[in-house]
């Protein structure tokens, strides 16, 4: 998007044209030369120094093809505003067409599938580990048109219509008595970012879906959301004249209200197998079981929708980081103490008067608070209370995120002395000189410093 803003602040006077033309030398300098690449592809991030990658996530420390598509989108946009004939942007140019020419779109196009489907992330250590297809429909529609369209390492249409246009594609849904027809996502449509990140540089009026552009059906999405904000007035500060939400730490997963109201939290269950039959033979039987062990509702994804949910649960952690929380703490509890766990965490937010959101994996107790509590005096008080809590229901401290060293006084703490002093006991028989993580709370004279 920065290179469309470039021309956007030229041609409304924020900024010169030579300003511009410095701004996007200075970015496409720096990707064609110093960014990681892999397989012509950018990573999620890099760092603005060094132009290395900084991990996104567990596995996503390679190409990002979706975030890429997106960067080359603004990179022909470049290509083509300036257009001038003078060495600057002639260079401007030269960059944005050489970054377009040297991915390799057709690489990332699955090996193993029945149908051609491109693979959003791939890891020079982890290889495909994360799989995820782009499989619409979403906010990548400009990937598939950008991989048919290069010069160099073109895909074929037929990615296009079985892999993006996949069976989950459309659906027929009415919200708020408008029919929506893209998209098979249980939300009130999805966020409105799907109907802007593909359309930067790609005119949605100029191609069709059911007959009508993609425009039409965007704007039915905005409709929707226009009358979801004006319903949700009385509850959000804010809510009523709001024309769309671009993006949300919060899904409305089409709940009802006085499901929502009850619900302490979402259990998110994936099935697979390589017999259909027998995987919808299990999905039935859990779905009954959970209704029987007290679910207030169950709801069940396609493969696609489901898989986008794992993927935004595999990137929360990062989220809430990016999003400004004041702390991520994690903590281990017995499985069966995970509800009151929870329970307890949000009485404890509610008298400190802090937002804390949190996810978890269910198979080993590790939950993931974070916490959004500007004042560091209250915020300290609200986590020692919540480790006690954690302790209080038989669990500890985790160490899955690192204890850091911000976390030493509430460890010191919670931690059982000689459990810690048999740590300190490994650490000096491994690193008697205390070469690694010197003065750490394992350090063999004792001091946590």
């Amino acid at each position: 998007m920065g290179f469309f803003n470039l021309g956007v602040g030229i041609e409304r006077g924020f900024i010169t044209r030579d300003e511009g033309v410095a701004r996007a030398l200075l970015e496409l300098r720096f990707l064609s030369r110093h960014a990681q690449r892999f397989h012509g592809a950018f990573p999620h991030l890099v760092n603005g120094q060094t132009g290395r990658v900084i991990p996104f996530g567990p596995y996503d420390d390679g190409a990002d093809l979706v975030e890429t598509a997106f960067l080359i989108q603004g990179a022909l946009f470049a290509r083509e505003y300036f257009s001038r004939n003078d060495p600057e942007e002639a260079e401007i140019r030269n960059l944005a067409d050489g970054l377009w020419r040297d991915v390799q779109w057709d690489w990332f196009l699955s090996r193993n599938d029945p149908f051609p489907v491109l693979i959003w992330h791939w890891s020079p250590d982890y290889g495909w580990k994360i799989n995820l297809h782009i499989v619409g429909f979403n906010e990548c529609q400009i990937v598939y048109l950008l991989a048919m369209a290069s010069p160099t390492h073109p895909i074929s249409p037929a990615a296009y219509w079985q892999g993006w246009e996949g069976p989950d594609y459309a659906s027929d849904q009415e919200e708020f008595g408008i029919n929506l027809e893209l998209g098979n996502i249980p939300a009130v449509t999805p966020p409105l970012f799907m109907a802007h990140y593909s359309y930067l540089g790609l005119d949605p009026r100029q191609i069709r879906f059911h007959g009508r552009t993609y425009f039409d059906h965007f704007t039915d999405f905005c409709r929707v959301q226009i009358s979801y904000a004006q319903s949700k007035s009385n509850v959000f500060k804010g809510y009523g004249p709001l024309w769309g939400i671009t993006a949300s730490a919060g899904l409305d997963l089409g709940v009802p209200d006085a499901v929502k109201a009850e619900t302490l939290a979402y259990l998110v269950v994936v099935l697979e197998g390589m017999d259909a039959t027998r995987v919808a033979d299990d999905v039935e039987a859990l779905a009954t079981l959970l209704s029987k062990m007290g679910a207030l509702e169950v709801y069940v994804l396609p493969a696609a929708a489901g898989a986008q949910l794992i993927a935004a649960r595999e990137k929360a952690f990062f989220a809430a980081k990016a999003s400004g929380a004041d702390d991520i703490i994690d903590a281990v509890v017995p499985r069966a103490a995970i509800p009151d766990y929870l329970a307890r965490v949000a009485v404890l937010a509610g008298e400190h008067g802090a937002l804390i959101t949190g996810c978890g994996h269910v198979g080993d107790g590790n939950v993931h608070l974070s916490v959004f509590q500007p004042d560091s005096e209250g915020r300290h008080a609200l986590i020692r209370s919540i480790f006690a809590a954690a302790v209080a229901a038989g669990g500890a401290i985790s160490g899955e995120h690192g204890i850091g060293t911000e976390k030493q006084e509430y460890y010191l703490d919670t931690v059982d002395p000689t459990a810690l002093a048999l740590m300190r006991s490994i650490k000096a028989a491994f690193d008697p000189r205390g070469i690694l993580g010197p003065h750490r709370l394992l350090d063999p004279t004792g001091d946590a410093s």
